[in-house]
């Protein structure tokens, strides 16, 4: 919802800018086809370039790059964070989530790829914990003296002890 809300805004007062007849009403077709993955962009896009098309064709490459502009920073910068935020994951976790739903299922992969994501993160989480001992400090303690176990084996014998051999 919050990403829709931008999306009224950044095209709305972007087709205002650029002098498209009936630019609040773009704002407010973009903001319902935001709510259809993938294709709601594509209309809203395509019905601003035509309706700009009657200003000129000048205007109406401006609104195709106003768009892509628009799209590229929505969809790689904007949009994870706001779908990471309000799922509760990493906003790169939110975007291969869309990515690899949209590769495996389609619509219905892109539609729920976050979402579905943002489920399965705690689940793994508290299997992990669960697995590994469930105090997470006393996990990292606990492979740090295996480290430190492991590097004195590696290092051999104690050198202090070959310094006492040696003294006269």
């Amino acid at each position: 919802m919050l990403q829709a809300g931008q999306e009224i805004k950044l095209v709305g007062v972007g087709m205002l800018v650029l002098r498209v007849p009936y630019a609040a009403l773009l704002g407010v077709l973009a903001f319902f086809m935001e709510f259809i993955p993938i294709v709601g962009v594509i209309i809203s896009g395509a019905v601003c370039v035509l309706l700009a098309l009657f200003q000129g064709w000048l205007t109406a490459v401006l609104v195709l790059a106003y768009f892509a502009v628009v799209r590229v920073i929505e969809g790689g910068v904007v949009g994870p964070r706001v779908m990471g935020k309000a799922v509760g994951i990493h906003p790169v976790t939110a975007l291969l989530a869309l990515v690899a739903g949209s590769e495996l299922f389609g619509f219905w992969g892109a539609l729920f790829g976050a979402p579905l994501a943002g489920l399965l993160q705690p689940i793994g989480t508290a299997v992990w914990r669960e697995v590994r001992g469930g105090d997470a400090q006393a996990v990292v303690e606990q492979e740090k003296q295996e480290l430190r176990a492991q590097r004195a084996a590696d290092a051999g014998p104690a050198p202090t002890a070959q310094r006492d051999e040696q003294k006269p």
